[in-house]
Protein backbone atom coordinates (compact mmCIF):
# COMPACT_ATOMS: atom_id res chain seq x y z
CA UNK A 1 0.00 0.00 0.00
CA UNK A 2 1.39 3.43 -1.03
CA UNK A 3 0.82 6.52 1.69
CA UNK A 4 1.03 9.52 1.51
CA UNK A 5 1.74 11.38 4.36
CA UNK A 6 1.32 15.14 5.12
CA UNK A 7 3.62 16.29 7.52
CA UNK A 8 6.02 14.87 9.56
CA UNK A 9 6.13 16.02 13.63
CA UNK A 10 5.67 14.16 15.98
CA UNK A 11 2.42 11.97 14.84
CA UNK A 12 3.53 12.15 11.63
CA UNK A 13 6.74 10.38 12.17
CA UNK A 14 5.05 8.03 14.65
CA UNK A 15 2.06 6.93 12.27
CA UNK A 16 4.11 7.24 9.11
CA UNK A 17 7.31 5.67 10.51
CA UNK A 18 5.82 2.39 12.34
CA UNK A 19 3.78 1.58 9.22
CA UNK A 20 6.47 2.01 7.11
CA UNK A 21 8.64 -0.22 9.45
CA UNK A 22 5.30 -2.60 8.76
CA UNK A 23 6.14 -2.38 4.86
CA UNK A 24 3.81 0.17 4.02
CA UNK A 25 5.41 2.08 1.04
CA UNK A 26 5.37 5.60 2.73
CA UNK A 27 6.35 9.33 1.46
CA UNK A 28 6.72 11.90 3.42
CA UNK A 29 5.76 15.66 2.20
CA UNK A 30 7.92 17.92 4.36
CA UNK A 31 8.87 21.90 3.57
CA UNK A 32 13.09 22.15 2.16
CA UNK A 33 13.78 22.93 5.14
CA UNK A 34 12.68 20.23 6.97
CA UNK A 35 13.38 17.63 4.59
CA UNK A 36 17.13 18.28 4.85
CA UNK A 37 16.70 16.93 8.06
CA UNK A 38 15.34 13.48 7.46
CA UNK A 39 17.00 12.96 4.11
CA UNK A 40 18.68 9.36 4.17
CA UNK A 41 18.14 9.02 8.44
CA UNK A 42 16.13 6.41 9.33
CA UNK A 43 13.29 7.32 11.74
CA UNK A 44 13.05 5.61 15.32
CA UNK A 45 9.71 5.20 17.11
CA UNK A 46 10.18 4.38 21.02
CA UNK A 47 7.60 2.53 22.34
CA UNK A 48 7.55 1.74 25.77
CA UNK A 49 9.50 -1.35 25.72
CA UNK A 50 10.12 -1.82 21.76
CA UNK A 51 11.33 0.41 19.41
CA UNK A 52 10.48 0.53 15.61
CA UNK A 53 12.74 1.81 12.60
CA UNK A 54 12.11 2.77 9.37
CA UNK A 55 14.57 3.52 6.58
CA UNK A 56 12.87 2.62 3.44
CA UNK A 57 10.08 5.93 3.34
CA UNK A 58 10.72 8.44 0.71
CA UNK A 59 10.82 12.32 0.86
CA UNK A 60 9.25 14.81 -1.17
CA UNK A 61 8.73 18.59 -0.81
CA UNK A 62 6.63 19.13 -3.92
CA UNK A 63 3.83 17.53 -5.03
CA UNK A 64 5.23 17.27 -8.73
CA UNK A 65 7.62 14.57 -7.52
CA UNK A 66 5.19 12.27 -7.22
CA UNK A 67 4.54 12.54 -10.97
CA UNK A 68 1.64 9.96 -11.63
CA UNK A 69 2.06 7.78 -9.24
CA UNK A 70 -1.25 6.56 -7.62
CA UNK A 71 -1.50 7.11 -4.10
CA UNK A 72 -3.56 4.58 -2.05
CA UNK A 73 -4.08 6.97 1.14
CA UNK A 74 -3.40 10.54 2.33
CA UNK A 75 -2.73 11.04 5.70
CA UNK A 76 -3.42 14.40 6.81
CA UNK A 77 -0.93 14.90 9.90
CA UNK A 78 -0.59 18.94 9.89
CA UNK A 79 -1.86 21.04 12.88
CA UNK A 80 -6.01 21.54 11.85
CA UNK A 81 -5.61 25.55 11.21
CA UNK A 82 -3.20 23.93 8.13
CA UNK A 83 -6.19 22.11 6.79
CA UNK A 84 -7.33 24.55 3.90
CA UNK A 85 -3.77 25.35 2.84
CA UNK A 86 -3.60 21.92 2.12
CA UNK A 87 -6.80 21.28 0.38
CA UNK A 88 -5.65 23.92 -2.03
CA UNK A 89 -2.01 22.39 -2.59
CA UNK A 90 -3.64 18.94 -3.49
CA UNK A 91 -6.44 20.32 -5.36
CA UNK A 92 -3.41 22.22 -7.37
CA UNK A 93 -1.29 19.31 -7.67
CA UNK A 94 -3.78 16.91 -9.46
CA UNK A 95 -2.31 13.72 -7.91
CA UNK A 96 -4.20 10.60 -7.85
CA UNK A 97 -5.60 9.22 -4.43
CA UNK A 98 -8.76 7.62 -3.23
CA UNK A 99 -8.38 7.70 0.66
CA UNK A 100 -7.42 10.57 3.05
CA UNK A 101 -6.81 9.41 6.83
CA UNK A 102 -7.18 12.41 8.86
CA UNK A 103 -5.03 12.29 12.16
CA UNK A 104 -5.83 16.37 13.01
CA UNK A 105 -7.35 17.39 16.26
CA UNK A 106 -10.52 18.94 15.73
CA UNK A 107 -14.25 18.26 14.61
CA UNK A 108 -14.55 20.32 11.38
CA UNK A 109 -11.73 18.78 9.03
CA UNK A 110 -12.93 15.76 7.94
CA UNK A 111 -15.89 17.91 6.45
CA UNK A 112 -14.06 20.36 4.83
CA UNK A 113 -11.64 17.38 3.34
CA UNK A 114 -14.80 15.81 2.05
CA UNK A 115 -16.72 19.01 0.55
CA UNK A 116 -13.29 19.46 -1.29
CA UNK A 117 -12.88 15.90 -2.76
CA UNK A 118 -16.34 14.82 -2.36
CA UNK A 119 -14.99 11.37 -4.48
CA UNK A 120 -12.44 10.20 -2.14
CA UNK A 121 -12.89 8.54 0.96
CA UNK A 122 -12.50 9.96 4.18
CA UNK A 123 -11.44 8.44 7.15
CA UNK A 124 -10.92 10.17 10.52
CA UNK A 125 -8.42 8.98 13.52
CA UNK A 126 -8.05 10.23 17.00
CA UNK A 127 -4.32 9.93 18.02
CA UNK A 128 -5.14 9.20 21.92
CA UNK A 129 -1.09 8.32 22.94
CA UNK A 130 1.00 11.16 23.98
CA UNK A 131 3.57 11.41 21.80
CA UNK A 132 7.17 13.61 22.15
CA UNK A 133 9.73 14.15 19.16
CA UNK A 134 13.24 13.85 20.51
CA UNK A 135 15.03 15.02 17.47
CA UNK A 136 14.02 15.99 13.87
CA UNK A 137 14.05 11.53 13.20
CA UNK A 138 12.82 10.31 16.95
CA UNK A 139 9.84 10.35 18.35
CA UNK A 140 8.83 8.30 21.62
CA UNK A 141 5.13 7.26 22.86
CA UNK A 142 4.65 8.42 26.19
CA UNK A 143 1.67 6.47 27.02
CA UNK A 144 0.51 4.32 24.80
CA UNK A 145 -3.30 4.50 24.64
CA UNK A 146 -4.19 3.79 21.52
CA UNK A 147 -5.64 5.56 18.28
CA UNK A 148 -9.27 5.19 17.17
CA UNK A 149 -10.44 5.15 13.64
CA UNK A 150 -13.60 5.72 11.89
CA UNK A 151 -13.84 4.42 8.04
CA UNK A 152 -14.96 1.81 6.18
CA UNK A 153 -12.65 -0.36 2.77
CA UNK A 154 -10.22 -2.11 2.44
CA UNK A 155 -7.63 0.64 2.88
CA UNK A 156 -8.65 1.34 6.19
CA UNK A 157 -8.27 -2.32 6.91
CA UNK A 158 -5.16 -2.18 5.69
CA UNK A 159 -4.39 0.52 8.17
CA UNK A 160 -5.73 -0.80 11.07
CA UNK A 161 -3.70 -4.58 10.42
CA UNK A 162 -0.05 -2.23 9.88
CA UNK A 163 -0.68 0.33 13.05
CA UNK A 164 -1.95 -3.02 15.29
CA UNK A 165 1.38 -4.62 13.83
CA UNK A 166 3.22 -1.50 15.10
CA UNK A 167 2.10 -1.76 18.55
CA UNK A 168 0.03 1.44 17.96
CA UNK A 169 -3.50 -0.03 19.55
CA UNK A 170 -6.16 0.99 16.90
CA UNK A 171 -9.84 0.77 17.60
CA UNK A 172 -12.99 0.64 15.20
CA UNK A 173 -15.77 3.27 16.05
CA UNK A 174 -18.49 3.30 14.24
CA UNK A 175 -20.01 7.15 14.21
CA UNK A 176 -17.44 9.57 13.09
CA UNK A 177 -18.71 13.06 15.48
CA UNK A 178 -18.77 10.99 18.73
CA UNK A 179 -15.46 10.00 18.21
CA UNK A 180 -13.94 12.88 16.94
CA UNK A 181 -15.79 15.17 19.49
CA UNK A 182 -15.06 13.28 22.37
CA UNK A 183 -11.21 13.29 21.31
CA UNK A 184 -11.67 16.99 21.53
CA UNK A 185 -13.16 17.42 24.89
CA UNK A 186 -10.44 15.45 26.27
CA UNK A 187 -8.17 17.83 24.33
CA UNK A 188 -9.72 21.01 26.35
CA UNK A 189 -8.52 20.16 30.35
CA UNK A 190 -6.46 23.18 31.15
CA UNK A 191 -5.44 23.60 27.45
CA UNK A 192 -6.10 27.34 26.90
CA UNK A 193 -6.32 28.34 30.45
CA UNK A 194 -2.33 27.19 30.43
CA UNK A 195 -1.40 28.89 27.22
CA UNK A 196 -2.95 31.86 28.53
CA UNK A 197 -1.60 32.53 32.11
CA UNK A 198 1.69 30.11 31.69
CA UNK A 199 0.84 28.23 34.45
CA UNK A 200 0.82 24.00 35.16
CA UNK A 201 -2.02 21.98 35.13
CA UNK A 202 -1.31 20.78 38.79
CA UNK A 203 -1.15 25.01 39.47
CA UNK A 204 -4.61 25.33 37.23
CA UNK A 205 -6.55 22.60 39.00
CA UNK A 206 -5.50 23.45 42.61
CA UNK A 207 -6.86 27.10 42.24
CA UNK A 208 -10.63 27.23 42.93
CA UNK A 209 -11.34 29.79 40.22
CA UNK A 210 -9.51 27.90 37.20
CA UNK A 211 -11.39 24.91 38.02
CA UNK A 212 -14.86 26.51 37.88
CA UNK A 213 -13.33 27.87 34.07
CA UNK A 214 -12.45 24.52 33.03
CA UNK A 215 -15.21 22.80 34.62
CA UNK A 216 -17.25 25.44 32.67
CA UNK A 217 -15.83 25.25 28.98
CA UNK A 218 -16.09 21.47 29.41
CA UNK A 219 -19.78 21.28 30.48
CA UNK A 220 -20.50 23.57 27.59
CA UNK A 221 -18.79 21.40 25.63
CA UNK A 222 -21.03 18.52 26.80
CA UNK A 223 -24.24 20.21 26.50
CA UNK A 224 -23.76 21.22 22.82
CA UNK A 225 -22.78 17.48 22.10
CA UNK A 226 -25.81 16.82 23.03
CA UNK A 227 -28.11 18.87 21.25
CA UNK A 228 -26.14 17.72 18.60
CA UNK A 229 -27.09 14.11 19.03
CA UNK A 230 -23.44 12.77 19.30
CA UNK A 231 -22.53 10.73 22.23
CA UNK A 232 -19.18 10.61 24.17
CA UNK A 233 -17.38 7.44 23.67
CA UNK A 234 -14.69 6.00 26.21
CA UNK A 235 -11.56 6.23 23.37
CA UNK A 236 -8.83 3.65 23.57
CA UNK A 237 -7.29 4.03 26.88
CA UNK A 238 -9.09 6.64 27.92
CA UNK A 239 -12.22 6.00 30.11
CA UNK A 240 -13.93 9.70 29.12
CA UNK A 241 -17.64 8.28 30.11
CA UNK A 242 -16.93 7.88 33.69
CA UNK A 243 -14.33 10.95 33.94
CA UNK A 244 -17.75 12.73 32.25
CA UNK A 245 -20.05 11.89 34.53
CA UNK A 246 -17.71 12.67 37.05
CA UNK A 247 -17.68 16.43 35.86
CA UNK A 248 -21.66 16.40 35.22
CA UNK A 249 -22.90 14.90 38.73
CA UNK A 250 -20.41 15.06 41.52
CA UNK A 251 -19.82 17.94 43.96
CA UNK A 252 -17.00 20.37 43.45
CA UNK A 253 -15.28 19.34 46.95
CA UNK A 254 -15.04 15.70 45.31
CA UNK A 255 -14.39 16.68 41.59
CA UNK A 256 -12.07 19.00 41.99
CA UNK A 257 -9.64 16.69 44.05
CA UNK A 258 -10.43 13.53 41.48
CA UNK A 259 -9.69 15.99 38.50
CA UNK A 260 -6.42 17.31 40.23
CA UNK A 261 -5.38 13.27 40.94
CA UNK A 262 -6.64 12.66 36.67
CA UNK A 263 -5.84 15.53 34.84
CA UNK A 264 -2.86 17.61 36.55
CA UNK A 265 -0.78 14.54 38.34
CA UNK A 266 -1.54 12.33 35.06
CA UNK A 267 0.11 14.61 32.83
CA UNK A 268 2.75 14.95 35.08
CA UNK A 269 5.89 17.62 33.64
CA UNK A 270 4.56 17.59 30.14
CA UNK A 271 3.03 21.14 29.57
CA UNK A 272 -0.62 21.24 27.10
CA UNK A 273 -0.21 21.65 23.33
CA UNK A 274 -1.73 25.07 23.55
CA UNK A 275 1.18 26.46 25.78
CA UNK A 276 4.11 24.82 23.71
CA UNK A 277 3.04 26.45 20.66
CA UNK A 278 2.68 29.92 22.49
CA UNK A 279 6.43 29.12 23.88
CA UNK A 280 7.31 28.59 20.28
CA UNK A 281 6.56 31.81 18.95
CA UNK A 282 3.50 30.54 17.16
CA UNK A 283 1.16 32.97 16.12
CA UNK A 284 -1.19 30.77 14.72
CA UNK A 285 -3.26 28.07 17.02
CA UNK A 286 -5.96 25.27 17.57
CA UNK A 287 -7.63 27.60 20.13
CA UNK A 288 -10.35 27.99 17.23
CA UNK A 289 -10.47 24.67 15.96
CA UNK A 290 -11.08 22.99 19.35
CA UNK A 291 -12.90 25.77 21.91
CA UNK A 292 -14.00 27.79 18.62
CA UNK A 293 -15.62 24.62 17.24
CA UNK A 294 -17.52 24.56 20.57
CA UNK A 295 -19.07 28.12 19.90
CA UNK A 296 -19.37 27.86 16.21
CA UNK A 297 -21.56 24.61 16.86
CA UNK A 298 -23.47 25.79 20.08
CA UNK A 299 -24.58 29.06 17.69
CA UNK A 300 -25.52 27.12 15.66
CA UNK A 301 -27.76 24.61 18.01
CA UNK A 302 -28.87 27.88 20.46
CA UNK A 303 -26.64 26.29 23.04
CA UNK A 304 -24.50 29.20 25.26
CA UNK A 305 -21.09 28.90 25.27
CA UNK A 306 -19.99 31.91 26.78
CA UNK A 307 -16.85 30.44 28.51
CA UNK A 308 -15.11 28.75 25.15
CA UNK A 309 -15.83 32.23 23.65
CA UNK A 310 -14.12 34.14 26.17
CA UNK A 311 -11.19 31.79 26.07
CA UNK A 312 -10.71 31.93 22.36
CA UNK A 313 -10.72 35.60 22.01
CA UNK A 314 -8.02 35.74 24.79
CA UNK A 315 -6.04 33.06 23.21
CA UNK A 316 -5.94 34.90 20.04
CA UNK A 317 -5.16 38.21 21.85
CA UNK A 318 -2.07 37.21 23.65
CA UNK A 319 -0.86 35.23 20.51
CA UNK A 320 -0.99 39.11 18.59
CA UNK A 321 -0.50 41.62 20.95
CA UNK A 322 2.77 40.85 24.00
CA UNK A 323 1.40 43.62 25.84
CA UNK A 324 -1.80 41.41 26.65
CA UNK A 325 0.40 37.53 27.03
CA UNK A 326 2.27 39.62 29.78
CA UNK A 327 -0.19 41.12 31.68
CA UNK A 328 -2.13 37.66 31.72
CA UNK A 329 1.19 35.33 31.88
CA UNK A 330 0.74 34.27 36.05
CA UNK A 331 -2.32 36.56 36.72
CA UNK A 332 -4.98 34.08 37.39
CA UNK A 333 -6.87 37.01 38.87
CA UNK A 334 -7.17 38.96 35.77
CA UNK A 335 -8.44 35.56 33.46
CA UNK A 336 -11.18 35.15 36.65
CA UNK A 337 -11.85 38.78 36.47
CA UNK A 338 -12.49 38.71 32.79
CA UNK A 339 -14.34 35.79 32.05
CA UNK A 340 -16.97 36.43 34.98
CA UNK A 341 -17.34 40.11 33.69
Amino acid sequence: MKILCIGAGAIGICIGGSISAMGADVIFLERPQQRKDLEGKMLTIHNQGFSLKATDYRLISDYRELGNELIDCVLIAVKAFDTDQVINQIKQSGINFKNILCLQNGVENEDKLQKAFPRVNVMGASMVSAVSRLDATTVRVERNRGIGLCGKGPVMEQLFDLLKAGGLKPKIFNQLESMKWSKMISNLFSNATSGILDMTPMEIYSRNGLFQIEKNQILEGLNVMKKSGYRIVNLPGLPLKLLVFAISYLPDFLLQPLLIQLIAKGRGEKMPSFYIEKMKGSKMSEVDFLNGAIVRKGAETGIATPVNAALVRIFNLILEDPKCREEYSRNPDLLEKTIQA
